[in-house]
């Protein structure tokens, strides 16, 4: 075993990626959080970016060119410090990028998964899911939290900081299921979350596997009465074992160094950590942070100079050096007497001034023009559209369903990475519960992110298609159905599918029994009495013709009534 203070400088390395994108989350989650706690750190003085170094990996030293800045709300060059805090004080802001990241947030996990453990080819039937799946999807943490809001918090972290992570691990849970021998406690399998921040380094192989992670949990705790300290917890955790130590004390020459509170082996052969990532294409918080930055500055800089010019001023013109003129007050209710103008000076004129408001009008038009086009990138982040392509503010029917496309796609591309997270789980809970069952997630890629009156439209053009399938139709009035009641509970949900299935299958079966048996002709007597009336006609006709004279052709229907005479 190494030397404490040896263990406690290993501690202190940081993976790259962790060292490029830290300061970059801070302010990615002040954005995201917004309210007070934004505009108290919005004006303070941060070190300015410095650009990337050699190696590709940022860095955030002080730039002594760039000196320090100010944080989200920015000074304008040569800006006294006095007219800038009278603009931090007034500042207001709107998170744009906290609506949109909560918009892809709550949408995924909107649909339900079905998880179900992996088929045998040799057995027919379905198998059972363990016993411990139940209680797990239940509580998965141990503190009474549900699965999928545990994923549902763990997105939260991805969306901002691009990635999140969960240990997987037993704690004794007595009371819980029963112990494998007799008078022994239960292990209850558990999750542990820890954001960005906390994933501290690791390291995979050449397939992108992990090899071993480091991680670090951090609480404010206090031993009454004595103050309250940090205390700061690292684990380590590779393919084979575990170890943990905790910060905060000092060896025998008084160095920092670290104690070890735990260890052990567990055997699994895999690193038990899931790490969830999303590439950068599908990162939002990360293309849009600068975005939302600037439309902090665009609006407080327009609502400071309407609160500063943008208002009515009313003005008294007197001639003459009428030195009682300020004097007059106009108010509510209170009218200004005017002098009328004589031979030797004008007369007095009352009326309103204000500042021009077409610098204000243009900033204003450019603030919502911008504020659509973030939103349209976010629409296109699937499709890496140009965002200068098309104008936000006049898009045609066609090019919103398009966005909602892009919108879906998106959605069914997070739901991949979500759906993996789930398996690999569920997979390393198997092995730690010892049943090795392999695990398959399907849902989170159906999502009808169009409105209710363009499912309509589409439906009705579909309709006049005549399409013979009747699986088609089910799908087709059931996806109708339920974008219309979507506010019915999920077995109400349910017996409507299956009342549409069941009511085109009838339809179904009634066309094809009349295409089976066409209905008879409609005759008034028996069937073939057509038939015998045709050979009695010509049978008729026949004799007719036989007593006809000949020579001139037979005559058909009534005769003609003989002319009259004619007089002479």
């Amino acid at each position: 075993m190494a030397k404490a203070s040896t263990i406690h400088e290993g501690l202190t390395e940081r993976h790259p990626e962790y060292v490029k994108w830290q300061r970059a989350w801070s302010d990615y989650r002040l954005l995201y959080r917004g309210g007070e706690e934004l505009l108290a750190a919005a004006g303070t003085f941060v070190d300015g970016r410095a650009p990337y170094d050699a190696g590709g990996f940022g860095t955030f030293a002080v730039d002594p060119r760039q000196g320090q800045q100010r944080r989200f709300l920015w000074q304008l060059e040569g800006e006294p410090d006095v007219k800038y805090n009278a603009r931090w004080q007034r500042a207001e802001y709107v998170g744009y990028l906290a609506a949109i990241v909560d918009y892809f947030r709550h949408y995924l996990f909107s649909e339900e998964p079905i998880i179900l453990p992996e088929a045998d080819p040799e057995m027919e039937a379905l198998p059972e899911p363990p016993e411990w799946f139940a209680p797990f999807l239940g509580d998965c943490n141990g503190s009474g939290l549900d699965f999928l809001d545990f994923l549902r918090d763990a997105w939260l972290d991805v969306l901002i900081c691009q990635r999140s992570g969960w240990l997987v691990g037993t704690t004794a849970a007595v009371g819980q299921r029963e112990a494998e021998d007799e008078g022994g406690e239960a292990k209850s399998t558990v999750l542990t979350r820890f954001a960005p921040e906390d994933i501290l380094d690791w390291q995979r192989d050449p397939q992108g596997r992990l090899e071993w992670v480091l991680l670090r949990e951090v609480c404010a705790y206090r031993d009454f009465p004595n103050p309250r300290g940090i205390v700061e917890t690292y684990t380590h955790v590779d393919r084979e074992s575990w170890c943990t130590w905790q910060t905060g004390i000092k060896d025998e020459d008084g160095a920092p160094a670290s104690r070890i509170l735990g260890e052990g082996d567990h055997g699994l052969g895999l690193v038990p950590f899931v790490m969830l990532e999303i590439p950068h294409g599908l990162w939002p918080a990360n293309k849009l942070a600068s975005w939302q930055t600037n439309l902090l500055n665009q609006e407080n800089m327009v609502n400071y100079g309407q609160h500063t010019s943008c208002f009515l001023q009313p003005y008294l013109k007197s001639q003459g050096g009428d030195a009682g003129a300020p004097n007059r007050v106009f108010g509510e209710g209170i009218l200004v007497h005017l002098r009328c103008g004589d031979g030797t000076r004008e007369g007095e004129e009352f009326g309103w001034s204000a500042a021009d408001t077409s610098p204000l009008e243009f900033a204003a038009a450019r603030i919502a023009s911008k504020r659509d086009e973030g939103y349209r990138i976010v629409h296109q982040m699937a499709l890496s559209v140009d965002a200068k392509a098309v104008d936000a503010v006049k898009r045609s029917g066609e090019s919103k369903q398009e966005d909602h496309r892009a919108t879906e796609v998106m959605l069914c591309a997070y739901g991949g990475y979500v759906r993996a997270a789930i398996e690999e789980t569920l997979g390393i809970v198997s092995l730690v519960e010892g049943d090795g069952t392999q695990w398959s997630c399907s849902g989170f890629d159906s999502y009808d992110a169009g409105t209710l009156d363009d499912e309509l439209k589409t439906a009705a053009l579909i309709g006049t298609f005549d399409i013979p399938s009747p699986t088609f139709s089910k799908k087709l009035y059931t996806r109708i159905a339920g974008r219309a009641l979507t506010h019915l509970d999920e077995p109400s949900k349910k017996k409507i599918e299956t009342e549409i299935g069941e009511g085109i299958d009838r339809k179904v079966e009634a066309a094809d029994r009349m295409a089976a048996h066409p209905p008879m002709p409609m005759t008034g007597g028996k069937p073939g009495a057509d038939d015998e009336e045709d050979d009695d006609e010509s049978e008729d006709e026949d004799s007719e013709e036989a007593q006809a004279p000949k020579g001139r052709p037979p005559v058909f229907g009534k005769a003609k009534a003989p002319a009259p005479p004619v007089e002479s």
